[in-house]
């Protein structure tokens, strides 16, 4: 579709909400690209949730009128923090970008398109990954998510990325909530497999943004955390019937095993991990954490930084 096509079909405005603690190694370059798009109707919205670095400084020498800088009144975990910055955003769509990842030019206005249908809730594409560590680019296989109704292949293989997501703010507000400020790390994942419960998803298969690993990421953190956070999840999720009486939503129970499988064998407790392996019944988990099993601590430390749910 040609750039004209697009000024035609649309021109709804985007809030992008970048929160941000103590981000300056790699905020310039997160801002610049936003900035960059060439889908220009966007507003920045700058959370500062009470950082002590130069982030304020970095934000503030931006010249632009479509940035809006917010100071947290106190500071709060990341979830809490994206819902205090969605609640002083003004445009249709509401997508995310955190300070250390990046978008391509062209992002917003290929994913914008997919908006068409007006059934579409939400909608994503795929990313790249980006070595800090050896300055090396990877390219993931692309999934195999396809527009539409969703919530089955998610539940099975989640694999969403948070900087890839832009939602119809309308959709987004007709959930009970948006994001659970209880979580710390699984927030994004529960928010999207409740639209996904709820609306179709847009999928574009191109590569538009990009995930940067380094030794400071958050997610990559306390892993246990995050399986606790699974399971308190899957408990509260049976009392949503449109999830829990999915034929896949099983599969949730069969991946927090898997993990933590996985969290035994980082943690030198191999024989735990045959407990959870013996419980598994899909056999490619079950052929997945054998493998593990056998390869050495420091290569299962590596790989675990590409781990995701």
């Amino acid at each position: 579709m040609s750039d004209g096509y697009l000024s035609n079909y649309s021109n709804s405005k985007v809030s992008v909400i970048v929160n941000c603690y103590n981000g300056e190694n790699f905020l310039k370059k997160c801002i610049q690209s936003i900035l960059d798009q060439s889908y220009k109707n966007l507003e920045l919205i700058f959370w500062d949730n009470q950082s002590n670095d130069n982030s304020a400084k970095i934000i503030k020498s931006f010249r632009d009128s479509r940035i809006k800088y917010f100071y947290a009144n106190k500071h709060t975990n990341l979830y809490a923090a994206r819902k205090e910055a969605i609640k002083v955003s003004k445009g249709e769509y509401i997508a995310f970008l955190d300070v250390d990842d990046y978008w391509l030019k062209d992002n917003l206005r290929k994913q914008i398109l997919l908006f068409n249908d007006p059934n579409v809730g939400f909608v994503s594409s795929e990313f790249i990954l980006k070595n800090e560590n050896k300055n090396k680019f990877i390219y993931p296989v692309k999934s195999n998510l396809s527009s539409g109704l969703v919530l089955t292949d998610l539940l099975e293989n989640y694999s969403i990325g948070l900087l890839t997501l832009i939602i119809r703010k309308s959709s987004l507000l007709s959930l009970n909530f948006f994001f659970n400020s209880n979580y710390n790390f699984i927030g994004d994942f529960d928010m999207v497999i409740r639209l996904a419960a709820n609306f179709k998803m847009g999928r574009t298969h191109e590569y538009l943004s990009v995930y940067r690993i380094h030794n400071n990421n958050e997610s990559k953190k306390n892993f246990d955390m995050q399986i606790s956070e699974f399971e308190h999840w899957y408990i509260a999720m049976n009392a949503n019937k449109k999830i829990s009486k999915n034929i896949k939503f099983k599969y949730v129970f069969y991946k927090i095993l898997y993990l933590k499988g996985m969290s035994c064998l980082y943690n030198r407790k191999r024989l735990n991990a045959l407990y959870y392996l013996n419980k598994i019944p899909i056999l490619k988990m079950k052929f997945k954490l054998i493998i593990a099993f056998f390869l050495p601590l420091y290569i299962l430390r590596k790989f675990k930084l590409y781990s995701s749910f």
